[in-house]
């Protein structure tokens, strides 16, 4: 059996993690749990035998990827597709799956992060995902507009002029 070089390993994987992270973005509930269970399996072997593709990882990283790893393959056990899992679940497992790409891309900044919300004036509830520096920057943006203060609070009436 030919060995594969550290290198080669991590951008394979890299690269497999990829389409996972598009699909999830566009909302494709037919990802298959099967390639993923196989696609983890292979990503914690290798960090728990410590190989050099993973070297980067400090050892509390590794010990949370393996934590994630148990918690996504829990909640997909038993489960062919997304559209298996309720909407707390799908957005758990996207989350989970863009953590584990980001860590391994050590790409924090580019991690998408979803969370259910319900839109004000509605009882619809909707998946929204951004990446962390899209929150970060919006977050930001409202703490200045805060911080800035309101038309009301500066004497100029509210609404009805």
């Amino acid at each position: 059996m030919r060995m594969k070089s550290p290198t080669r390993w991590a951008v394979l994987c890299l690269l497999a993690l990829a389409p996972v992270s598009i699909a999830l973005a566009n909302g494709n509930a037919e990802l298959k749990f099967d390639e993923i269970r196989e696609q983890q399996e292979e990503i914690r072997l290798d960090v728990l035998d410590g190989d050099d593709a993973y070297s980067g990882l400090s050892k509390r990283e590794r010990n949370e990827l393996v934590q994630r790893q148990d918690r996504l393959l829990a909640l997909i056990e038993g489960r062919d597709t997304l559209l298996d899992l309720d909407e707390d679940g799908r957005t758990e497992a996207i989350n989970t799956l863009e953590w584990i790409r980001a860590t391994l891309e050590d790409a924090e900044q580019e991690r998408l992060v979803c969370t259910r919300e319900k839109t004000i004036g509605s009882n619809r509830i909707t998946r929204v995902c951004m990446t962390v520096a899209e929150r970060e920057r919006k977050r930001e943006e409202a703490n200045r507009a805060w911080q800035r203060g309101s038309v009301c609070s500066e004497g100029r009436g509210c609404g009805g002029g």
